[in-house]
């Protein structure tokens, strides 16, 4: 609805209230109704151009990225590029979730991928959309437990409150206090994070990693890892990648 458009049914409805004997109150409530929808309807439009534009900024940004740095663009990418990604819990919360612009790189032994995935979270009128930069690392000598690893959180000490099973490690204090280690099969996940592991985690930025079989995905929840520190969230996700590959 353009302004020109709403200033023309305005005065249509105006006249038609003088026609029909509409007291100017309810002509005066019926107008303000129309200019809070109208203002609603502005904002909304204003706000998903602005995002679009943001959103096209980014992808250009990322393919110059690509160009500079010898990685090879996908094209239209999808989730189903991955395999079994109902078992990582990155993608099992929210829902419509998509690749904007897939990165990938051939390695000695696999392949390692840069994206970013927007998910929404929420009702289907009230949903918020969430945009994550992933580094996900494929090989075949990726043979791990499924596991969740993430920091510290007011979130994830509510849940310790109600009864969710943690793995901490009473030699590594400072790990267990600045990270929330979960798996399906603890037996297997504390063989994996045995010291070496555990120790260069407490020297590292904090980032969640989802590991399981083949795959690993380091990311920050909810964060876009803006172009000019892509190389070095690439590299703390390659030590991470170092740290379980066989």
């Amino acid at each position: 609805m353009s302004i020109i458009t709403f200033i023309f049914n305005f005065s249509l409805l105006w006249q038609a209230t003088r026609r029909t004997g509409i007291d100017t109150l309810a002509a005066v409530v019926i107008v303000i109704v129309l200019v809070v929808i109208f203002t609603i309807f502005s904002i909304a439009l204003v706000f998903a151009f602005f995002s679009y534009k943001r959103r096209q900024k980014r992808i250009a940004a990322l393919k110059q990225f690509a160009a500079e740095n010898g990685w090879k663009i996908v094209p239209e990418p999808t989730l189903n590029s991955f395999q079994h990604l109902d078992r990582y819990s990155l993608f099992r919360g929210g829902h419509w979730k998509s690749i904007a612009v897939l990165l990938q790189k051939r390695t000695d032994d696999g392949q390692i991928s840069v994206f970013d995935c927007i998910f929404s979270i929420g009702a289907s009128r009230s949903a918020r959309n969430h945009t994550t930069t992933v580094i996900a690392f494929h090989s075949p000598r990726l043979q791990l437990p499924y596991f969740r690893l993430y920091p510290e959180s007011l979130l994830s000490s509510l849940g310790e409150l109600l009864g969710w099973n943690y793995i901490d490690f009473a030699s590594h204090p400072e790990f267990s206090s600045r990270y929330k280690l979960s798996g399906e099969d603890e037996m297997h996940v504390r063989q994996m994070f045995h010291p070496q592991v555990l120790t260069s985690f407490e020297s590292m930025p904090d980032l969640s990693v989802d590991g399981g079989g083949n795959y690993i995905f380091a990311y920050t929840l909810r964060k876009v890892t803006e172009v000019e520190s892509l190389n070095t969230y690439i590299k703390h996700a390659r030590i991470i990648f170092g740290l379980f590959h066989q």
